[in-house]
């Protein structure tokens, strides 16, 4: 079931960013020097709730978008993105997937990048 959440919530990142390019999926070959800007995903799962026998567990986690920015290219550009990103997940249904309202975590500074995680909590029924 985790596949099936996966899948419906990478399906609707791609819809909402321009270039699919500029998407660093988990295990895939990605080169950061070759864009400016870009998504970084990963996907937690928090646990499984079983609910009257194993047909019926429900997946739970969230779904981590971070936007992977220049480092001094501000912080305002990257948390605009970052509402964007936010609205275009909130309370979203996707098929058995049901999201909830996402969180921005603080921007940090790294060396290379302006790293803004948004956190979209999801429930797979």
């Amino acid at each position: 079931m985790s596949e099936t959440a996966r899948a419906a919530l990478d399906q609707h990142l791609a819809a909402f960013v321009d270039d699919p390019s500029t998407i660093a999926w988990p295990n895939r070959v990605f080169d950061p020097a070759k864009v400016t800007a870009y998504w970084k995903v990963s996907l937690l799962l928090v646990g499984i709730n079983p609910e009257q026998g194993s047909e019926n567990d429900h997946v739970q986690g969230i779904y981590q978008v971070s936007r992977m920015s220049p480092p001094d290219s501000g912080i305002a550009q990257a948390l605009k993105d970052c509402e964007a990103l936010a609205q275009h997940f909130r309370l979203a249904r996707l098929g058995d997937v049901q999201c909830g309202r996402p969180t921005i975590g603080t921007p940090m500074s790294q060396p290379d990048r302006l790293h803004t995680p948004v956190s979209i909590p999801f429930l797979c029924l």
